[in-house]
């Protein structure tokens, strides 16, 4: 009984979010691990335009109105103004935009030039995510990056005087060879330049990138931690707000698309190699380009072919992704609606020892990290492997 309650309230949630792919960038980064191509004449992405229009379309009913947009890749921002104008139409086709909230482009310095920010402006977008990743020339040609440290600060004045004042700066650190001093370096120039949101990320190696395949050296994990630590303090002292493990953010420039993966609510994600989650179910695209092309000329849609997720997953991820929020946490009012049982009938002593701990504090809401607990987040989420049933 109680499972069929969970399955039909799943099934009765509609998204107001969409995720859209593009894969193509000029040059492919010694650390990515993405679905994307390297692009060499604009037919390329021709082609995916037109396949991409056959997922739209089917994916259309699963999304309400909707008030987040998030176009991310690959690199975007390589479309030229022709191209942009058709995605757009192809949005505005499919889905009621008369509500949009955030939309989010992610660019990188390198293509932050004016016609094509101001098409950008023009479609719709209203947030910029800059993939500035260091402000180190070395590191930056040692990951692979077309951008220097010029291109930066070229690629945000003209972000602003495209009218965009909502834009963030991504930024990674535990880099092949980084130093403590390289890194606060980058985090002193990030905050000069006062954008509205700063996301952190660290490096991981995977065997498929140019880096594993390089057999980069493991970074120290206590040397990765005092980076992380500056970026915590650097950039709360400047007065970002801490909202999420890995995100800062200026008052009242949280990202709102992102906090719909947090929040566990549900979204449509097009595109190759697109996740996303909708009734319940969490579908992926192929990543290989051939396959995701079949897939839409024959109408295979894997939204149609995946299985609900189990129940007990589902409870696992609201909690990993929810303490994630270091301001908000998870709400008792928000699980109970959603799974019909309150986080302590899942839990049991788990809650109450890791409240003793003080890794964790429960507010009038619900539960959230605990400030000295940020650093130790895997060994509290451990404790919501497993839920009671």
């Amino acid at each position: 009984m109680f499972r069929g309650r969970f399955l039909c309230y799943r099934a009765a949630m509609q998204a107001s979010s969409l995720y859209l792919h593009i894969p193509f960038c000029s040059r492919k980064c010694a650390y990515c691990d993405f679905a994307v191509r390297v692009l060499q004449h604009e037919q390329q992405v021709s082609r995916y335009i037109e396949h991409l229009a056959l997922e739209l379309a089917a994916m259309a009913p699963f999304a309400s109105s909707l008030k987040t947009l998030y176009i991310g890749g690959g690199t975007p921002s390589v479309l030229t103004v022709p191209q942009i104008e058709a995605l757009q139409g192809l949005l505005e086709q499919f889905f009621d935009l008369s509500h949009l909230q955030e939309w989010t482009l992610e660019v990188n310095p390198e293509h932050a030039v004016p016609a094509a920010l101001a098409a950008w402006k023009n479609a719709g977008v209203n947030r910029i995510s800059l993939g500035v990743q260091s402000f180190d020339d070395t590191l930056l040609q040692r990951c692979g990056r077309l951008h220097d440290r010029e291109h930066i600060f070229q690629a945000v004045s003209r972000i602003r005087a495209a009218g965009f004042d909502n834009w963030s700066l991504d930024l990674m650190y535990a880099l092949p060879e980084q130093t403590l001093e390289q890194w606060k370096d980058t985090l002193t120039q990030a905050i000069a330049l006062a954008p509205a949101h700063i996301s952190l990320y660290a490096l991981e190696v995977h065997p498929r990138t140019l880096f594993g395949v390089q057999d980069i050296a493991a970074f120290s994990e206590d040397l990765a931690g005092d980076m992380y630590e500056l970026a915590c303090h650097s950039l709360q002292t400047a007065g970002f707000v801490h909202y999420e493990i890995a995100n800062f953010c200026q008052p009242d420039c949280a990202s709102q698309h992102n906090q719909v993966y947090w929040q566990t609510q549900p979204f449509v994600a097009v595109g190759v190699g697109a996740h996303g989650y909708v009734q319940g179910k969490r579908y992926e695209n192929p990543a290989d380009l051939g396959a995701y092309y079949r897939q839409c000329r024959t109408g295979a849609w894997p939204v149609l072919h995946t299985p609900v997720q189990p129940l007990a997953e589902a409870i696992e991820e609201f909690m990993f992704l929810g303490l994630r929020q270091l301001e908000r946490g998870v709400f008792f009012s928000d699980f109970e609606q959603r799974f019909q049982r309150t986080i302590k009938a899942c839990y049991g002593d788990r809650v109450l020892n890791v409240l003793q701990q003080e890794l964790l504090q429960e507010t009038v809401h619900g539960l959230r990290l605990s400030p000295q607990a940020v650093g130790l987040s895997n060994r509290v989420l451990a404790e919501f492997l497993e839920p009671l049933l």
